[in-house]
C-alpha cells in the first residue's frame, strides 16, 4: 500500500479505506530516503515508546 502511495501520490486513496498510516511512511520515505520496511519498523517502535516519566523532562 505505501509502495502504491509512493508511486502513484494520494490517488491511490480511493482503492484503500484507511489510508493514514502508510501515507505517513511514504512521506517520510520521500524526505528521507529510508527503506519503507525499516520506517514502519522505526515508526511503530516510536508509538509503542512509553513516555519518559516527568523527572526526567
Amino acid at each position: 500500500m505505501t509502495r502504491t502511495i509512493v508511486d502513484h501520490g494520494l490517488a491511490a486513496r480511493q482503492r484503500f479505506n484507511w489510508i493514514g498510516f502508510p501515507a505517513l511512511l511514504a512521506g517520510l520515505h520521500l524526505l528521507t530516503r529510508i527503506s519503507i520496511e525499516a520506517l514502519a519498523y522505526l515508526t511503530c517502535a516510536l508509538f509503542m515508546a512509553e513516555p519518559a516519566p516527568y523527572w526526567i523532562l
